[in-house]
Formats: C-alpha cells, sequence, structure tokens
C-alpha cells in the first residue's frame, strides 16, 4: 500500500482548509464589527440621554413645565377640552421626541423609564383628554402618538417590575401637577 497522497490532493485540502480559515476569520471580524457598532450605538444613545435629561431639568424647561402644569391644574377644575389649552407645547413636544427615539432604539427604554416613568405618567394622566380632543378637532390621529406609544410601554414595564396599578385618578395627577407648579 502506498501512503505517497498526490501533491494535488494536498494542495486541495490546504486550499479548503484556508477558505475554512478564511471564513472562521470572516465571521469573527463581522461579530467584533458588530459589538463595535453596538456600543457605539449604545455610548451615543446615554450621551444622549444625559443631554435630554438636563435639558428636561434646565430651569427654562422646568419654568416651562412649571407654567403648563399651573394651566392643567386651574383647568383642572373646570375642565373645557376645546380651550386651546396645550397651545404651548414644547413640555409634550419634548415627551414626544423623547417616546420616538425610545421606539427607534436609540433610547435605551429601560434607563427612560427609571428616570422619566413618573413625569411621563403624570403629564400623560393630566394631557391624554386634550391631547384626543386636539386629535379629533385636526383630524390627526398621529398627535403625540409616539407618547401614547412611551406611555403604554411603561405601564408594561411598571407590570413586569411588580409597581402595582399604574392608573392614575383626578387626586393622583392633581398631586402630580401641583408638585410640577413648585418647580423653580
Amino acid at each position: 500500500m502506498d501512503c505517497n497522497i498526490h501533491p494535488d490532493v494536498w494542495i486541495a485540502w490546504g486550499t479548503w482548509g484556508l477558505v475554512f480559515a478564511t471564513f472562521l476569520l470572516v465571521i469573527a471580524t463581522g461579530f467584533f464589527v458588530w459589538r463595535q457598532i453596538l456600543e457605539a450605538k449604545q455610548s451615543s444613545g446615554l450621551q444622549l440621554f444625559v443631554r435630554l435629561a438636563n435639558r428636561y431639568e434646565d430651569p427654562n424647561m422646568r419654568d416651562l413645565r412649571r407654567k403648563f402644569s399651573t394651566t392643567l391644574l386651574n383647568n383642572s377644575q373646570e375642565p373645557n377640552l376645546n380651550s386651546g389649552l396645550i397651545a404651548d407645547e414644547t413640555v409634550l413636544s419634548f415627551f414626544e421626541n423623547l417616546a420616538y427615539l425610545t421606539h427607534i432604539e436609540v433610547l435605551n427604554i429601560k434607563i427612560v423609564w427609571n428616570y422619566f416613568s413618573t413625569d411621563i405618567s403624570g403629564y400623560w394622566a393630566a394631557t391624554h383628554q386634550y391631547i384626543n380632543a386636539d386629535r379629533l378637532e385636526s383630524d390627526d390621529n398621529a398627535l403625540y402618538v409616539e407618547f401614547e406609544w412611551l406611555q403604554s410601554a411603561l405601564v408594561k414595564l411598571d407590570a413586569q417590575a411588580g409597581r402595582g396599578d399604574s392608573e392614575w385618578d383626578n387626586d393622583d395627577v392633581r398631586e402630580f401637577l401641583e408638585n410640577e407648579t413648585r418647580l423653580t
């Protein structure tokens, strides 16, 4: 029996070994590139989150929140859904943008939930009737749809965390708005 293998067989085996090694290298490189992209996305999302959180706590925004919540609180005594109450939409626009960035996964929903859940729930509970009235009046069902999505998503996270009832009654809304009116 001849143990000598033809040189062409060695070349073929070597070529297939090289192909396999190259394939493994491509897979490994792809994995590391994917991880770097994921880490860069997380890092940029965290940086953006910090900027948004700082903006939300900025004195100008706190002043807008105070004025907006004062208007909402005053109107809650005698609600008038056609009052044009949400004419200054800065606070709601902030939440709409925050929600959109969360929905497309630029921002991590659990970080948003941890930092903003009370304010999102409070402002949604205080404004959803006005938003729905504006949707009907303008015939635009897309108004603040991301804000509504985020509120629903946060309610689910509340349930997963065992936070109990996420429904806000009138007393909860009033207490939230009163706290917002005291912002300095």
